[in-house]
Order: structure tokens, then C-alpha cells, then sequence
């Protein structure tokens, strides 16, 4: 008990830091959005989900079910140009959503430092897309103006945020070598990848159904077996009988149960269920011997003159148990004995019928 106690109280201050942890996370993500709503509050709309600031000086996409996108007002008409067509482009990617989900997700998983990698990385990955798509809709010449709009408007950041999705601050030197090197690939090279893709897919996907398939299968033979193992196990059956007495044994009979001997009549849930049923016509019965798969039922008026019983019923069961369970536990160890010779030692006659 000690040991699980302190068990316990590591896991409920590990929880108690993991809720810390999410708690701060979360909390930095929204003091952050509100602060940022806060300095967008005075902008001025200059187009459709357009907005122009003078207290930004980098330009950002901010909301997520009704995005708008936020301009410095000092920038360019010719940068403006193709800044919106960058934050165009997140737009059209649902980044303003993707980003957000990224950073709840590393709050819950904060201890893991493969969570934020991938984090880092995610937001990496959006930035060089949205470039590559915006290179690949101009021309060669206007790559290099790209470049020199997002190396002059790039805002170092030292810090990563769940929002907003901004146009430069994240790895800017290796952005313009990207732009700088894109080409646009072959249409076969790209029919080709698609197919590879969704051929790597279906196999896997497949594999993967058929493995889950045997799982199942393999359960539910598995529960069958132990349904059947417990349907058996939980029965008594009644496998001789001699006189007025009847030997229970706790397992399926090896004898045809289909016959009238062994049919339902002979099977019940326990020894005291066995014991209702035969007193069910007004006799008295007991169990004169038990073991832990068999017992020895007995009608007690055929025995009352035996020197193994009593008038009392208090005795009845216990002075016969522990007379009879020895013949018991004998006739069990000899394959050989007869069951008839063992009731006789029982009953302390040689006569069945008398």
C-alpha cells in the first residue's frame, strides 16, 4: 500500500505539471492574439479582407473563421503586390487554420521535444510553400523582386506564436535561396508521385486491414473458446448414480450427453442447484462427500440407519464429509475402482437395496 500511494502522488504531481505546462501554453496564445487585436483595433480596409496598420510593420494573416489580412501602411505598392499574393496564398492553404491546431497540439504535448520540432518545422514548411506558390505563378525576373521584398520586410522573431501567420521572420536566408532554386516540376513527375503515393497508401492501408481483420478474428475465436471453457467449467454434471445416490463432476462429460442419462435433466449450475432440484419432491438430501470437481449427493432416508449419519441436521453434511471424503479421494486415485464399491463404503452396508 505504501509504494502505491507514493506511486500515486508522483502521478498526480506529474499531472498537476503537465496541466501547469498546457495551462501556460494556451494562456501565452491568447494574451498573444488579444495583444495583437488589440494593436490592429484602428486599421483601415483598403480591400476585400484587406486591412492597412500604422502600428505594425509586418504584415500577417489574424483570425481564423474570418481571416483578414493586416499591411503595414509604409509598405510599397510593388511590395504590397506580392506580399499579398504570399498572404493570398496562406488564405488558399487554410494555414490561418492549420497553425493554430499545430500549437494546441504541441500545448498538450509541451514535454516532448519531437513536438516541437515538428512544430518548428510545420511552420517552416507553410513559409516554403506559400513561396514556392508564388513563384510559381511569376515570372524569372520578378523572383528576384520576391526575393528582395522578403529579405528587406523579414521581422526576426526569436520567439514561435501560434498566430499570426506573418510573411517573413522564419528562416528568411534559406526562403530566398528556396525561391531562387524553385523550378516547377514535370507533369510526369508529378503524375508519377501522385501514383507512388496512392499506390504506398492502398498497400498499407490494405496490410493494415487485413492484420486488424486476423486480429479480430483470432479475438473472437479467443472469447468463443473461453465462453465455451466457462460454460463447461461453470457446470456440474451428474455421471453415475447408485441407489439414492449421485456422483457430480465439475467438467463435461466424456459420454454421449445427446442420450436420456445425460441429457439437461442432469446438468445444473452447482451442487446446492442439484440439491433444490432433488428435494424439489419433498425428500431430504445432502452431500455426504465434496472434492473440488466432484461431489456425492445422498437421500438421506435411505442411509438413516448407517452408522454415518444423525438426526441431526447440523451433522448430517458435516460427520459425512469427513467420513466419506477419504473413500472419496480414493476412488478418485484409482482409475481402476469401481464407483458402486465406493457408495458401498460410504453407506457402511453391502447392500444397495437395503
Amino acid at each position: 500500500m505504501a509504494k502505491i500511494e507514493q506511486v500515486m502522488f508522483y502521478l498526480y504531481i506529474g499531472w498537476i505539471v503537465w496541466v501547469a505546462g498546457m495551462g501556460v501554453m494556451l494562456m501565452y496564445a491568447v494574451i498573444t492574439y488579444i495583444l495583437t487585436r488589440k494593436r490592429v483595433s484602428a486599421s483601415v480596409k483598403t480591400a476585400s479582407g484587406v486591412y492597412e496598420c500604422d502600428d505594425i510593420s509586418d504584415s500577417f494573416i489574424l483570425g481564423i473563421i474570418s481571416p483578414r489580412v493586416y499591411l503595414p501602411s509604409t509598405l510599397s505598392e510593388d511590395a504590397k503586390g506580392y506580399i499579398l499574393k504570399h498572404e493570398f496564398a496562406h488564405l488558399s492553404r487554410c494555414d490561418h487554420v492549420w497553425k493554430p491546431l499545430g500549437f494546441v497540439i504541441l500545448s498538450v504535448y509541451w514535454f516532448n521535444p519531437l513536438c516541437w520540432i515538428a512544430y518548428i518545422l510545420l511552420c517552416r514548411d507553410i513559409e516554403y510553400a506559400c513561396d514556392e506558390k508564388v513563384a510559381r505563378n511569376i515570372e524569372k525576373i520578378e523572383k528576384a523582386e520576391y526575393c528582395r521584398v522578403l529579405l528587406e520586410y523579414s521581422i526576426p522573431r526569436s520567439m514561435i506564436a501560434a498566430c499570426p501567420v506573418a510573411f517573413g521572420g522564419i528562416d528568411v536566408k534559406s526562403r530566398i535561396k528556396n525561391v531562387a532554386n524553385y523550378k516547377k516540376p514535370a507533369f510526369w513527375i508529378t503524375v508519377a508521385s501522385i501514383m507512388v503515393c496512392v499506390g504506398i497508401g492502398v498497400c498499407f492501408a490494405t496490410s493494415r486491414g487485413t492484420e486488424e481483420a486476423k486480429v479480430d478474428e483470432k479475438a473472437s475465436q479467443a472469447q468463443a473458446e473461453n465462453v465455451g471453457k466457462q460454460s463447461v467449467d461453470g457446470k456440474w454434471y451428474g455421471i453415475a448414480a447408485a441407489g439414492d445416490c449421485i456422483l457430480l463432476e465439475k467438467q463435461q462429460p466424456k459420454q454421449d450427453t445427446t442420450s436420456y442419462e445425460y441429457n439437461m435433466k442432469n446438468i445444473f449450475e452447482s451442487p446446492e442447484a442439484a440439491l433444490k432440484v432433488l428435494e424439489s419432491d419433498g425428500e431430504d438430501w445432502g452431500m455426504i462427500a465434496s472434492d473440488d470437481n466432484y461431489v456425492v449427493l445422498a437421500r438421506r432416508e435411505q442411509i438413516a440407519d448407517g452408522n454415518l449419519t444423525s438426526e441431526s441436521d447440523a451433522r448430517w453434511d458435516e460427520q459425512l464429509r469427513e467420513s466419506n471424503n477419504s473413500i472419496l479421494k480414493e476412488y478418485l486415485a484409482d482409475d481402476s475402482a469401481n464407483y458402486m464399491d465406493m457408495i458401498l463404503k460410504m453407506r457402511g452396508d453391502n447392500d444397495l437395496n437395503n
